[in-house]
This record gives C-alpha cells, sequence and structure tokens, in this order.
C-alpha cells in the first residue's frame, strides 16, 4: 500500500517538510534506500549515503543538506522511522484456537482469542490471557500465569508458579523461572539449595532468545515493566530489575543483584553477587562490576571504576612502555646522584 510523505509524518506526530505529496511505497536502510522509498539519517554523515531519490528523515539543521528531496524533519529520526514502520507493517496472527497437536491440561484457564500451536504445551493450573500467542513447542508449566497480547516463540518456557504480564514477548528458546543456580559444598560434593520461589516478568518487557531469567532460590526473581533483555543474557536468582532497564547480550548478573530504572548494561557485563546498579547509571562493554554504582554515573572496565578514571586508564596503558624508559633513565640519574 501506498502513503504519502504528509500521512507518513502524521503517523510520526511530526511535520513533513518538503514534498508532502510525493508517494511512498517501500522502506529501505540508508544505503539501499532508492526511489519512492523511505530511510532515516541521524547526522550528516549517513545523509551523504543515501540516493538522491530516495525520501529521508532527518533532524533540524539537516534540511538543506539533504537536497531537494522528500524530507521529514523530527528531533529523533530513528524514533520517527520506528513509529513509521510500526504503524505501516501488518503482521499476520496465526488463528485463534489450540492446534490438535497441542497439549492443553483440562484444568488451565484459556483466555478469548488466544492461539496456540502444535507441540506446544500448557500445564494444570495455569491461566492465559486474551490474544496470546503460544508458538509451536513453547512450554507453559503448571500453575504459571502469562497475561493478556502475549507472544511466546518456540521452545521458550514459563516454569511452575511464574507470573508473566500483559505485552510480554519471550523468543525462541528463552527461559523464565528455571532453578537458580545455588549450591553449597559440605566437603566431599556440592549440594542443591533447592529453588522454590518464583520469577515475575511485569507488563511490556520483551526478553531475546536464549537468555534466562533463574527461579528465585526463595521469595522472586523480578524484571520490571518495559524492560528490553537481548540475546543470551543471564539473569540470576533473587535479582530485581527496574523499569525500563537495557541489557544487551550476553550480560550475566549473579544471584541478588539489584538494577535501578533506566540502567543500561552494554554487552558482556559481568555483575558480582549483591551488587546494587543504581537508577540510569550505563556500564561500557565488557566490564567487571564488584561493587555497587551509583545512580546516574557511567562505569567502565574490569573490575569497573567511574568512566573518566576507567578511560584515563586505558590511555596511560599505552604510554606504559614509553614511561618505563624514562622510570629507568631517572633511576640512573638518581643512582649517579647519589655516589656524589
Amino acid at each position: 500500500m501506498p502513503w504519502t510523505i504528509k500521512e507518513l509524518a502524521e503517523i510520526a506526530g511530526v511535520q513533513a517538510a518538503r514534498h508532502s505529496s510525493a508517494v511512498i511505497r517501500g522502506f529501505r536502510a540508508a544505503d539501499d534506500a532508492g526511489e519512492g522509498e523511505l530511510t532515516f539519517a541521524s547526522d550528516s554523515r549517513w545523509l551523504k549515503r543515501i540516493k538522491e531519490g530516495a525520501a529521508v528523515v532527518v533532524p533540524p539543521g539537516l534540511e538543506e543538506a539533504a537536497g531537494d528531496r522528500p524530507l521529514i524533519v523530527a528531533d529523533n529520526p530513528r524514533l520517527a522511522f520506528a513509529k513509521i514502520i510500526a504503524a505501516v507493517t501488518v503482521v499476520k496472527r496465526p488463528p485463534a484456537g489450540v492446534d490438535p497437536r497441542a497439549v492443553v491440561e483440562k484444568d488451565a484457564t484459556i483466555g478469548p482469542e488466544v492461539s496456540i500451536g502444535p507441540l506446544a504445551y500448557v500445564g494444570t493450573g495455569a491461566r492465559i490471557g486474551a490474544r496470546t500467542i503460544i508458538r509451536p513447542g513453547a512450554h507453559v508449566a503448571e500453575k504459571a500465569e502469562v497475561g493478556s497480547d502475549c507472544e511466546l516463540f518456540p521452545h521458550s518456557y514459563i516454569g511452575p508458579g511464574c507470573r508473566v504480564g500483559n505485552r510480554v514477548i519471550l523468543g525462541p528458546g528463552a527461559t523464565v523461572g528455571f532453578s537458580g543456580f545455588g549450591y553449597q559444598w559440605d566437603g566431599v560434593r556440592h549440594v542443591g539449595v533447592p529453588q522454590i520461589g518464583i520469577v515475575v516478568i511485569e507488563d511490556d518487557v520483551e526478553i531475546g532468545a536464549l537468555s534466562a531469567v533463574d527461579r528465585a532460590m526463595l521469595g522472586e526473581t523480578r524484571v520490571g515493566a518495559g524492560a528490553k533483555i537481548d540475546n543470551l543474557v543471564m539473569i540470576g536468582h533473587n535479582c530485581t530489575i527496574g523499569r525500563n532497564v537495557i541489557l544487551v547480550a550476553q550480560v550475566g548478573l549473579s544471584g541478588s543483584v539489584t538494577i535501578g530504572d533506566n540502567a543500561i548494561l552494554a554487552g558482556q557485563v559481568g555483575v558480582a553477587d549483591g551488587v546494587h546498579i543504581g537508577a540510569g547509571a550505563i556500564v561500557a562493554a565488557q566490564s567487571g562490576v564488584a561493587k555497587d554504582i551509583p545512580p546516574g554515573k557511567r562505569w567502565g572496565g574490569c573490575l569497573a571504576r567511574d568512566e573518566k578514571t576507567w578511560l584515563r586508564t586505558e590511555v596511560a596503558k599505552d604510554k606504559l612502555p614509553d614511561l618505563l624508559k624514562r622510570m629507568k633513565k631517572l633511576e640512573e640519574k638518581v643512582a649517579k646522584l647519589e655516589k656524589v
């Protein structure tokens, strides 16, 4: 279906800056967009890579650099483009109902317009909210609760008694509520500590493929509303993740870690037991966090420390060979002066 630039600008809640009646028939990345297609550029570097005929969403100040092309101006071009794509993309839902190859226990409660695919399982006493999609091979264990408008992709798992809110997405192989990693050494072997708590996933959370949120030993492991968890993330038992937190791929959280609202942990960050990361903090990729991080701070490094100290330390490392040479010369001079 074609759209005009004006229509797309209205979807994004912004104004069309130029050629508002131009027709858009598709959407492409900056390097590939051509005539009749819309893309976006967050800065002049990206704008230079876009062909002349393509329409583009740009931030204020780039109108002239964009040339005489269909144009939408938005303070955040990426966000505006995302809103447009979300509005015009038609996602085909599977038909409502239970596939005959699925297993749904008799005392499970299934809401209206739910779709349950082949080889999926819904356990005894489980509750599934309206319009939720359970893809092939997904597993909802006994007494688990899943809210409305969720989507559980193939081979995702929700453990016994765990609770999942509304509009939650679990990627392929995502695991919510498997036993936490708890053992005690008795002098001969590792003895497993029973993990009898649950996991609570609040509304609008997305958990990527092959990520795991462990069941609490006691009480609950909780992921706050709006949190976005990438693929291959590990959240240990009894962790508490705040609202709108972002955990990028291969983040690993030990047990009882707490993360404040709106914090961001970049790829491959590891966090030790019981550490608290404050609201709005940002931790750089491949950092190892062994102590608490105050709210709003930017930390990095292994072991992680405040961002300025970390960056100065990284720069200083490159100067170490030269510094060692200078130190050796100074030591020789001091030795000569001591003889005098």
